[in-house]
C-alpha cells in the first residue's frame, strides 16, 4: 500500500510538470495550399521556418513564444513576437491541409492562408492509412 501511494504521488508530480507549457519543448509543423507553404516553430530555439514550394531559400523568424488563449471552448495558440505580432495562429480543433484525407488536430492560418498543423504531442492521422 506504501508503494502504491508513492507511485501515485510520483506520477501525479509528473502528470502535472508534464502539463505545465513552461516545463516542455513544443514543436509545431503546419501545411498549408495554394500556395504550397510548410511553417515549423520550435519553443526550445524559438525560431519558426517557412518553406514555400516556389523558394528554395527557407525564411527564418527568431525570437518567437507561444501564447495560449481560448476562443470559447477551444485553446487557441499564437506563434508572436515580443511586440505581440502574429506570426502563425492555430486553434485546437479539426485542420486541413486542404488536398488531403490527412486528419490534422490544429487549424492553422498564416498570411492569410488556412491550413492543417500537428504538435510534438498531437500527431495528424491519415485515415488511409491501416496498420
Amino acid at each position: 500500500m506504501k508503494y502504491a501511494i508513492i507511485t501515485l504521488s510520483l506520477l501525479a508530480g509528473l502528470a502535472s510538470h508534464a502539463n505545465d507549457p513552461k516545463s516542455k519543448i513544443e514543436t509545431f509543423k503546419c501545411n498549408f495550399t495554394e500556395p504550397f507553404i510548410s511553417v515549423s516553430y520550435s519553443s526550445k530555439t524559438k525560431t519558426m521556418t517557412v518553406h514555400h514550394i516556389d523558394n528554395p531559400e527557407a525564411t527564418i523568424v527568431n525570437d518567437l513564444k507561444v501564447k495560449r488563449s481560448h476562443a470559447g471552448l477551444k485553446e487557441k495558440l499564437d506563434i508572436v513576437d515580443d511586440t505581440g505580432v502574429t506570426y502563425l495562429s492555430m486553434t485546437k480543433e479539426q485542420g486541413s491541409d486542404g488536398m488531403s484525407d490527412i486528419i490534422f488536430p490544429y487549424s492553422g492560418e498564416f498570411s492569410g492562408i488556412i491550413g492543417g498543423c500537428e504538435s510534438n504531442t498531437l500527431k495528424r492521422i491519415n485515415p488511409n492509412y491501416k496498420n
